[in-house]
């Protein structure tokens, strides 16, 4: 018989691609904490829960306490009447905002120091913090915290990243050695069949490689559909005005955030099942088939 699971947020952009790509190993049973209230759900028959809903980070301005009640004070009811009702396993998918901005040239991983910088990567912290003091024997609680997460129907950043890559233009990022951390949504699920197949309780991070630059995801973006890069490499003394004017956005251009998951690795015996380039395919097919391109 195939396990059942009990999935948040699959509506979402990893949500719609679990539910997808593992209709046929799991029994699913989807519920929207929009419309439906944590005492309603019925999770009885449940064997772990996924939770993948939350409030992403916003670039428009919103009551900070939007970010706790949804992204912390939701999943610990969610979870606390998991455990009441004899669920085994709770997998909390957080984030690598939980160490805050990132520093060019330091390494996080499940043992790093959290300082976080805004309310989402507070709340994703906090909703943590209350999650562990819940694990038990009888109730495993797995978080992973992924970095940037990529692939097929992907929205926010990487979108706007589609979109540049498509201009008829050559594009200034020949050279620019930085590194992004970033996870392949199919490598994403993947780990969490691996956990829920150990049940195993933990922290976990996740990435493709410890070293995707801004040039390597251009490079790969265009190549991939477009055959040639076109890039080239922008003079020194224009980045700095960037940099001073517009530093959130030269941070997300041209700056690092690095994330080594070994441990993860190692300790579940754990390995990707898809490159870095096989994903970037997936994204840029599905990017060009809805366009029409």
């Amino acid at each position: 018989m195939k396990m059942k699971l009990l999935i948040t947020g699959a509506s979402g952009f990893i949500g719609s691609r679990f539910i997808s790509s593992r209709k046929d190993r799991y029994e699913l049973i989807e519920v929207s904490l929009r419309n439906t209230a944590v005492d309603d759900i019925d999770l009885i028959t449940a064997e772990a829960v996924v939770h993948l809903a939350g409030l992403a980070h916003q670039f428009d301005a919103i009551d900070e306490s939007e970010y706790f009640r949804v992204n912390r004070d939701l999943t610990v009811e969610l979870a606390r009447k998991a455990k009441e009702e004899g669920v085994r396993q709770f997998i909390y998918i957080s984030s690598t905002k939980v160490y805050g901005d990132g520093e060019d040239d330091v390494f996080y991983n499940e043992f790093s120091d959290c300082v976080p910088t805004d309310p989402y990567g507070w709340s994703k912290l906090e909703a943590e913090r209350e999650l562990k003091l819940l694990d038990s024997e009888e109730f495993t609680v797995s978080i992973i915290r992924p970095p940037l997460v990529y692939g097929p129907g992907v929205k926010g950043n990487l979108l706007l990243f589609m979109k540049l890559a498509r201009l008829p233009i050559p594009l200034p990022f020949k050279g620019v050695n930085n590194n992004r951390a970033m996870v392949y949504v199919d490598n994403l699920i993947s780990l969490i069949d691996k956990l829920i197949d150990k049940r195993m309780s933990g922290t976990y991070t996740l990435t493709d490689s410890n070293r995707i630059s801004t040039e390597d995801l251009i490079r790969e973006i265009r190549l991939q559909r477009w055959k040639k890069a076109y890039l080239f490499r922008l003079p020194r003394f224009l980045m700095w005005p960037l940099k001073r004017i517009k530093p959130s956005i030269f941070q997300r251009l041209y700056g690092s955030f690095n994330v080594n998951c070994e441990h993860t690795l190692e300790t579940l015996g754990y390995a990707n099942p898809y490159s870095f380039k096989e994903g970037i395919a997936a994204m840029v097919q599905h990017f060009s088939e809805e366009r029409g391109i």
